[in-house]
């Protein structure tokens, strides 16, 4: 595995940090007529998705005015790399104070408004594919590669603080929306060629890290009325746009031990680990919170670079005289697997061992008329089911013929990989609350197809009618070390890597899987 971590280094290196003061004028000129444009995608993005995820009466909430103000963002410090061919990365800060008219309004309520925006973060920027004619860039894709930080100040309805929650609802929804969005794994995509999509823009993450918290320690015993406080810990980590993992609660202990793993898909080495440390107070009050004992953070690739892959990420942030002392950490290890066929293969109990992509690109001829037309797609596989945004007709907009460019990743452990010859992938056009068919892939289809590569427009199968749906699903198959095979399956796009026990299938299919790999060209990156 050293050339693993070898490979790390050269990825983090680059020509070096530089600013960006000619492209913040450049954008000071611009913001006045971007702004306009940037509040037009906001829009046609995010009030969707608003009224998919936001309860009750806020479900009708809808932009009614979008004015971001004089002030631009601005950027620093960025760091240009070179990862796959024909492609260009960029990682660089953004922030932006924003004094902005945003108001919103939702059917039966009071107007909601924003008045104020504040964000930071590190942005990653892909660049390509880059092609031999104009605009030489064919697609761009935005991601934040940490959450970023970011607060609002709300007017109007939401600044009622007693007014059923609404103005925690918000930034709930407004957090998760940006999350879903752009944070890494996943990424926001702009075309910029008409003859390029979402599916040629198309990469697997690097990766699979497996983050350890190894153990914690610098923790005290307090004194108390009916005797001593020994801290009950446990750990919470945060790593990009997934939900927090929580370790076991270890008891009674000042330097507690805990030895337990998660996996991650890794998009970036300049991704965080994010650690909180909490006192379990157990038996306290109904409703009362557990003791905060501090919070730390580290990169990744500080992590795959440090001596053992192991890091004592210091807490800070702790109150002081609640079983905590200056020296205070925790001891995290990380360790990375890329997606290759010849990577021995993970712990098959708790750990990742597969990975399903889908793209939808496109669908066409959705029925009935452009008026009434709210056409999305859902992707489930087993009980994982994914949507599309919802398409409304506006100017611009084909509406009965809608283009989504959305990539779908679903991390699969050991159970989900190895019902996969049993569970198809199955992709719903919607128009609103009708369904208009479904498309169906199998694991069938995949192994008898030429190259392991299916391209088509797949013809939705409940109604006689004229509607498509352009896709991409792909798998990577992985055993144990010797039995590393890998299937791509492309459906107007995209891959899926993934991991099976050969011996669990029939002979027939085993030769099929075994034979394919002298027509599988191995992947051109490591970590």
């Amino acid at each position: 595995m050293a050339h693993v971590y070898a490979a790390v280094a050269a990825s983090l290196s680059s020509g070096g940090v530089e600013s960006l003061g000619w492209l913040n004028d450049l954008l000071g000129q611009l913001w006045p007529t971007a702004s306009i444009a940037i509040g037009a995608l906001t829009k046609e993005t995010v009030e969707p998705m608003l009224a998919e995820v936001l309860p009750g009466p806020l479900s009708t909430l809808r932009f009614t005015k979008i004015d971001l103000g004089s002030i631009p963002p601005t950027f620093d410090r960025i760091d240009v790399h070179t990862r796959h061919e024909g492609f260009m990365r960029l990682n660089l800060d953004i922030a932006w104070e924003g004094e902005c008219d945003i108001e919103l309004k939702a059917d039966g309520l009071p107007a909601l408004g924003v008045r104020y925006v504040r964000l930071r973060g590190r942005l990653s920027v892909v660049l390509g594919p880059l092609v031999e004619r104009l605009p030489v860039v064919s697609a761009v894709q935005l991601a934040f590669i940490n959450p970023p930080e970011l607060s609002l100040d709300f007017t109007g309805l939401a600044n009622v603080a007693d007014f059923a929650g609404v103005d925690k609802a918000v930034r709930k929804t407004i957090d998760g929306v940006l999350r879903d969005l752009m944070v890494l794994p996943r990424k926001m995509f702009l075309k910029l060629d008409p003859a390029k999509g979402c599916i040629d823009a198309h990469h697997d993450p690097l990766g699979v890290c497996r983050i350890t918290v190894v153990r914690a320690g610098g923790f005290k015993v307090q004194g108390r009325m009916l005797g001593k406080d020994v801290p009950d810990v446990y750990i919470k980590v945060k790593f990009g746009a997934n939900p927090a993992w929580k370790t076991e609660v270890k008891r009674n202990s000042t330097s507690p031990k805990f030895d337990e793993s998660r996996d991650f898909l890794l998009s970036d080495h300049d991704q965080i680990v994010f650690v909180e440390a909490f006192d379990d107070d157990v038996g306290s009050l109904v409703g009362s919170a557990d003791d905060y004992l501090g919070s730390g953070a580290v990169s990744v690739g500080e992590l795959l670079l440090a001596d053992g892959r192991t890091v004592d990420v210091p807490l800070a942030n702790a109150k002081k005289g609640k079983h905590y002392v200056e020296r205070c950490s925790v001891t995290l290890k990380c360790d990375a697997f890329p997606l290759a066929t010849d990577l021995a293969s993970l712990d098959l109990d708790l750990n990742l061992c597969g990975l399903l992509s889908v793209i939808v690109a496109k669908a066409y001829g959705v029925p009935g008329e452009k008026k009434d037309a709210a056409p999305y797609v859902t992707v489930a596989f087993g009980r994982k089911v994914n949507r599309t945004v919802t398409v409304l007709d506006a100017p611009g907009i084909d509406v009965l013929n809608p283009t989504y460019d959305a990539t779908f990743l679903m991390p699969l452990d050991y159970d989900a990989a190895a019902a996969i010859a049993e569970t198809p992938v199955v992709l719903t056009l919607m128009n609103g609350k009708d369904e208009v068919g479904a498309a169906t892939v199998d694991y069938a289809q995949l192994l008898e197809a030429q190259d392991l590569t299916v391209k088509t427009k797949a013809e939705v199968d409940e109604v006689p009618s004229s509607s498509f749906l352009s896709l991409f699903v792909g798998f990577v198959i992985r055993r144990k070390a010797e039995a590393a095979v890998q299937l791509s399956i492309m459906i107007t796009g995209g891959n899926f890597n993934f991991s099976i026990d050969i011996d669990s299938y029939a002979p027939a299919h085993q030769a099929k899987v075994l034979s394919s790999l002298t027509n599988m060209q191995q992947l051109d990156r490591t970590l």
